[in-house]
């Protein structure tokens, strides 16, 4: 467990409203009731790949031999046609795009364009480009330095496609401005079969499971809320609320949390709430109970569009001490995905709402995101598949499905699901690669 108000390298995380803005009066003392916070993450941020020295990394490539690589040097198109294929179709019925030729382009400064455009094609409104090796690879360590079209509603990925079609490994199908999409496709089995994840890039804040707040001075209230701008559905796993006590407060993640309660004297007032939420993810209507039932392996899912939120009210007024939730999705493997990005906790002071914790991942992005260069590999073995970001393992998934020659792939397509999609914004932009290299021990 991390202290969220603690300093790590290339993370700082900002909870509470002290320094940030809230519902009270500019003219009057920002009242900042969170004394001590913790929380749980997934672990550090890797290293900057452009910084002169390169620390802390998962793969000593000075072990692999440098078996194919592409720098992008040429000047003209076809310059490309050596090692590669460039797609010219009207692209997939799941995407807004068609590919042309005319959407990849060479800098003539060593790196490779694939450039989106708003114009009418084939029934569609984009354009963008695509291509792919002629050489086809087997097991190996891939990976690609390249920076994402700066504009949400983009795919830009790098991936791994078999001729004849049998499977697919998405080593990244990036979304600006910071989701690497990690996935892994077997197109033959009936029904076909998917392994996908998504991690969140984000150098500055980082986004937890699990938060713990006590305050500095007692809230008493008769409502608490919680809620987030998440773009889409969030998953709350459980939601404590306690009255304030000296003695102090379980853990976020107590397993043993009834037994640890009755120890400190305490009861989740968030029981005794009315608990009123913005909605439902299909399937997962009325789960708001899960919010408070001791059990981190149930959770309340959130409708996806709209105002998303979870209010708790008491028919009597409540003297607050610490609040507490966990949040996201549990994997197979125990971790923890699709946490929320930014959240407002806030309380009924008997007029207005005021903040009293909050967090958004979002805000850190503006200067330091996807749409700057990093590095995305894969190391491909018979026995798993290992995702890296700048050199740093975030994701390692069993092979169960991909073991024949397969096809490097660079990609940028206009998607529904990668944010809103608008016109003016999307023409013009690009996703531009540095360099593709295929490693062999």
């Amino acid at each position: 467990m991390m202290r969220l108000i603690s300093f790590a390298k290339y993370m700082v995380v900002i909870i509470s409203v002290l320094g940030m803005t809230s519902c009270i009066d500019d003219e009057q003392p920002v009242y900042n009731p969170v004394h001590n916070q913790t929380g749980g993450g997934n672990g550090d941020n890797p290293e900057n790949p452009d910084d002169e020295e390169e620390e802390d990394v998962d793969i000593d490539l000075s072990k692999w031999e440098l078996v194919w690589e592409e720098n992008f040097n040429g000047t003209d198109r076809e310059s490309l046609k050596e090692k590669w294929d460039i797609e010219d179709n009207n692209g997939s019925s799941s995407i807004l795009s068609t590919r042309r030729p005319e959407n990849v382009k060479l800098s003539g400064e060593g790196t490779l364009k694939l450039v989106a455009k708003h114009e009418e094609d084939a029934g569609k409104q984009y354009s963008a480009g695509s291509i792919f090796t002629k050489e086809t690879f087997k097991y190996g360590y891939f990976e690609c330095r390249y920076r994402y079209a700066e504009v949400e509603g983009t795919n830009n990925s790098f991936w791994m496609f078999t001729s004849p079609v049998t499977f697919e490994i998405d080593i990244n199908e990036g979304k600006y401005p910071n989701i690497v999409g990690m996935n892994v496709h077997d197109h033959v089995s009936n029904p076909k079969r998917s392994d996908g994840a998504s991690w969140t890039y984000n150098p500055q804040v980082k986004s937890a499971y699990s938060y713990s707040f006590d305050m500095a001075a007692p809230i008493k209230t008769k409502k608490i809320r919680f809620s987030t701008e998440k773009k889409e559905h969030f998953h709350m796993r459980e939601f404590r609320i306690y009255k304030n006590n000296t003695a102090g407060y379980p853990e976020e993640l107590e397993t043993n949390v009834v037994e640890k309660e009755a120890e400190l004297g305490l009861n989740n007032l968030a029981k005794t709430a009315k608990i009123t939420v913005s909605g439902y993810y299909k399937g997962f209507e009325k789960s708001e109970a899960n919010l408070c039932d001791d059990d981190i392996k149930t959770r309340f899912v959130s409708q996806k569009e709209g105002d998303k939120y979870i209010e708790f009210v008491w028919s009597e007024e409540q003297e607050i001490g610490n609040v507490q939730f966990l949040n996201g999705y549990i994997k197979e493997d125990g971790t923890y995905d699709n946490l929320v990005d930014n959240y407002k906790l806030e309380y009924w002071d008997g007029q207005k709402w005021a903040v009293f914790s909050s967090m958004d991942a979002r805000d850190s992005m503006a200067d330091d995101n996807l749409g700057q260069y990093h590095i995305y590999g894969l190391e491909w073995n018979e026995e798993e598949l290992i995702y890296y970001f700048d050199h740093k393992i975030i994701r390692k998934v069993e092979n169960k499905w991909c073991n024949g020659p397969a096809s490097l792939w660079l990609s940028l397509a206009i998607i529904k699901w990668g944010g809103a999609v608008v016109p003016e914004d999307i023409d013009g932009k690009f996703m531009e690669v540095d360099y593709v290299r295929v490693y062999k021990q």
